[in-house]
């Protein structure tokens, strides 16, 4: 504590140059890996120019306010630990700016769990007063392939909800959702802020409407696009959207409607900025038990394109068909890849089956068209779709056939013929699982149903597809769980929120995987 205080004691206030914060906008880095016990603990201390440092850690997150100088954000607790400094090690921050350490975590399972907050204060002559704080850390102590849960709930239950990471990938903003299964929803018009420092979650600003099966889109700017979706009472779609500001924690409302409602769409970035959204349906209403016809029949083929400079939607090109439950994705040379979905029904009186399109097409946001690009062999609801190192994508599982069921089948588009093929099965048959592109490209799905449309049932299981290796099963989830979500945290962990579990009960929590 004496020599924290000192270290801040040395400083002259420099008035003239920007505070520091807490939300990575210092004049120095702090990073790390996975915690994994009985693995190394990856760091990265870094400071422009080097120089000595103290790497100070704690029991408890806090704000302490230092004129001139920022926010040290800890909770200077009598556990305040200068961890590794340069008057006890004579270690340096060398002059590229970067100190790369790796410590050995002990293999103790009674210490899974255990979470430590950490910030870095550098000497650093172009600092406000001379000190550099750097943005905080915390670690969480977890055994390999294991789960923590985060450190407080969202006030909301919530499946079927969307989560995005900010710039500042500390930070989950999640928007939408709630109770009920996949086709009698109960929305809310909640958002939550999941804050990975803290492993804690805030209320955020409410949408204007309850919202579920909507999407959510990060711009190039930071701020998040919400279009369309379910409401909670009429069982209506939206034809609204609204943009959410990290900056002043509002949202603003997009300036015109779209050219019709939609939920169950896709939302795609394009390079240029603008953001394409493609299909989904018009109604959700149920004619009788078992009957969904006035679901499968609401399909649309229409498209809308966002302009956030204008802050409007404007029409785009028809799609070759009509899709519900579809899937998107961007390809390496900024076309939009789309697949799969239900296109229609036949009412039978007491039930419904649902026909699909096996068609792909190809958006070219410079020509503003779609064209055709083959067919997959078996077309599906809701696959997961992932663009793959090579350039190839996966499209796999979802659910398929005349009673919609999950299935285990996947297919592989070629980069070059753009020709689709057979490929691995997955382990198990899932749809509606949480899913996210890890940094090595390889696909991570977390959670998942298995069943049929009007009776998928959560499971617990983890899969992982890797390029060139196919699939792998990982350690699986604490509880069953689906319609959830998956993001990867800036320490290499992942946060799964929200879903239900196979009782269709709904969570408000969420857990942490160190892989």
């Amino acid at each position: 504590m004496q020599r924290f205080m000192l270290v801040l004691a040395v400083s002259s206030i420099a008035a003239a140059l920007p505070a520091q914060g807490c939300n990575g906008n210092g004049f120095a880095t702090l990073g790390f890996g996975p915690a994994a016990l009985s693995q190394n603990l990856e760091v990265s201390l870094s400071t422009p120019g080097g120089g000595a440092f103290f790497w100070y850690v704690d029991v408890a997150p806090g704000m302490l306010t230092i004129p001139g100088i920022g926010n040290v954000c800890l909770g200077i607790t009598p556990g305040l630990l200068s961890f590794i400094d340069t008057p006890s090690t004579g270690l340096f921050i060398p002059g590229t700016g970067t100190l790369p350490l790796s410590l050995p975590l002990p293999g103790i399972p009674a210490m899974a769990g255990f979470t430590l907050y950490s910030q870095l204060i550098a000497v650093n002559a172009a600092a406000p007063g001379g000190i550099a704080l750097s943005n905080p850390a915390s670690v969480q102590l977890a055994m390999p392939d294991s789960y923590n849960y985060a450190l407080s709930t969202m006030a909301d239950w919530r499946g079927l909800h969307t989560a995005t990471n900010l710039v500042d990938a500390r930070y989950v903003f999640i928007t939408g959702g709630g109770s009920g299964a996949l086709l009698a929803p109960t929305p809310v018009a909640s958002t939550s802020m999941y804050d990975h420092y803290t492993r804690t979650f805030q209320a955020g600003p409410p949408l204007a409407a309850s919202r579920v099966l909507h999407s959510a889109t990060r711009l190039l700017d930071g701020r998040i696009l919400i279009a369309g979706g379910l409401d909670g009472a009429a069982i209506l779609n939206w034809t609204d959207g609204e943009v959410y500001d990290p900056a002043t924690n509002t949202f603003t409302p997009v300036a015109n409607q779209m050219a019709g409602p939609r939920a169950a769409h896709t939302a795609t970035l394009l390079n240029d900025g603008r953001v394409l959204l493609t299909g989904g349906n018009t109604e959700f209403s149920i004619l009788s038990a078992g009957n969904f016809i006035a679901v499968f029949s609401t399909a649309i083929n229409t498209t809308e394109i966002y302009n956030p400079v204008t802050n409007t939607f404007t029409p785009g090109p028809i799609m070759i068909s009509k899709r519900l439950g579809h899937e998107a994705v961007k390809l390496s040379n900024g076309n939009v890849l789309v697949v799969g979905g239900i296109n229609g029904g036949i009412n039978l009186g007491v039930t419904a089956l649902p026909t699909f399109t096996n068609t792909t097409q190809i958006f070219n946001p410079i020509t503003n068209t779609f064209t055709s690009s083959g067919n997959i062999a078996s077309s599906r609801l809701k696959p997961y779709l992932q663009l793959l190192p090579s350039g190839n994508v996966l499209m796999a599982g979802g659910a398929a056939g005349t009673f919609i069921t999950s299935t285990a089948t996947t297919e592989i588009r070629n980069a070059s013929t753009g020709a689709w093929s057979a490929g691995q099965l997955m382990p198990v048959g899932s749809v509606l699982g949480g899913a996210v592109r890890r940094p090595n490209g390889s696909l991570l799905i977390g959670g998942g149903g298995q069943g049929t449309l009007a009776n998928f049932t959560a499971g617990a299981q983890v899969i992982q597809y890797t390029e060139g290796i196919g699939w792998s099963a990982l350690n699986n989830l604490p509880a069953t769980r689906m319609n959830n979500s998956v993001n990867l945290m800036p320490d290499g962990t992942y946060l799964l929120a929200g879903g239900i579990d196979a009782a269709t009960f709904t969570y408000n929590n969420a857990l942490i995987w160190t892989p």
